[in-house]
């Protein structure tokens, strides 16, 4: 606890004869004539005057970027004979879109020299609304963000570096391995022996019809292991039954699944297939691992069950209504 010590005052009067008494010293000191000082010693020599101190520079704040202005739209200068709908052709828009950018109500008068804009209002403040580049990666900036986790999966990961593939194995982030996908596209070949090598949770997966050709896991397999083996440049970079397993319990484990699906024990759904390999180059089969996966295909299918129900039996009906519907149904929709 801390005490003030109450501040003694003195009496208005007295502060007054104070005041006066020191002004009146003050003044009596600047007209006084100071007395000669006669020095009886030695005169030592002058010392050199030390030399000014550099000036401190405080360090300046970054200054802020300087805001981008917005690009110019785009435009066309009309040209002697130019019909508005000649102009839309051109430039690939539509001709009731062009006249409403350019607030033209009859689309049979325009002016020679008129610089009619392509784009809609609004559009070029819109481009320059985008945020800048994050400067890192995607992987250092989720991690960043605290967003990577079991709950996220990684696609693809063809570029990552040592420090991004240890990222996402203290994460725990499984990845989604795309491979014919990653060809297709020329995006290169994934580092699957050293994502596994981290203990990170790797699947095979498909990626949308967009970039391959089908949704064959089969052939997705296959080419997982032919990648894996051209990266290492060893016959031994991935097995058929590790591609197996990574098609199977690894894209479990990705999901955060592998306590229900992914394999055939107690406890889980009864997900299977079954595949016949008659009057297949693997028949008759000397190791059902690898003829599944390097024979396998859609085509082979006997059955499928999901939780031990039957979804699919191959000479049944079930499944080829199945299909003739769904193709009715997306017949219409495109109509």
């Amino acid at each position: 606890m801390t005490t003030t010590r109450p501040t003694r005052r003195l009496p208005s009067l007295t502060r007054t004869i104070a005041l006066c008494a020191l002004a009146a010293f003050v003044a009596a000191c600047a007209t006084r004539t100071p007395a000669p000082i006669v020095d009886r010693t030695t005169t030592a020599p002058a010392l050199p005057a030390p030399s000014p101190a550099p000036p401190v520079i405080a360090p300046s704040a970054t200054p802020a970027p300087l805001p981008v202005p917005a690009a110019p739209p785009p435009t066309y200068v009309v040209k002697r004979g130019d019909t508005l709908r000649q102009i839309a052709n051109e430039v690939g828009v539509e001709t009731r879109d062009l006249a409403a950018w350019n607030n033209i109500e009859n689309v049979n008068v325009i002016r020679v020299g008129q610089a009619l804009r392509l784009t809609p209002p609004g559009s070029e403040s819109a481009a320059t609304a985008t945020p800048p580049p994050p400067g890192t990666t995607g992987i250092r900036l989720l991690a960043g963000a605290g967003l990577l986790g079991p709950t996220t999966m990684a696609a693809h990961c063809v570029d990552v570096e040592a420090d991004e593939i240890a990222l996402l194995a203290q994460a725990g982030t499984g990845v989604a391995h795309c491979p014919r996908s990653n060809g297709y596209l020329g995006c290169g070949v994934a580092p699957l022996e050293e994502l596994l090598a981290a203990g990170i949770p790797v699947g095979i997966a498909t990626d949308s019809p967009a970039s391959t050709p089908s949704f064959d896991l089969f052939e997705e397999a296959r080419t997982a292991m032919v990648a894996a083996r051209a990266r290492a440049g060893r016959p031994d970079a991935l097995s058929a039954a590790r591609a197996l397993e990574l098609a199977t319990m690894g894209g479990a484990r990705v999901l955060g699944m592998d306590g229900e699906v992914g394999s055939l024990v107690p406890g889980k759904q009864a997900d299977l297939f079954v595949v016949s390999l008659e009057d297949s180059p693997f028949a008759p089969v000397e190791d059902p691992v690898v003829s599944l996966v390097l024979g396998g295909s859609p085509e082979r299918v006997a059955a499928t069950l999901v939780a031990g129900e039957d979804r699919y039996r191959r000479g049944t009906t079930a499944w080829p209504d199945s299909r003739r519907a769904a193709r009715r149904a997306r017949s219409r929709m495109l109509q």
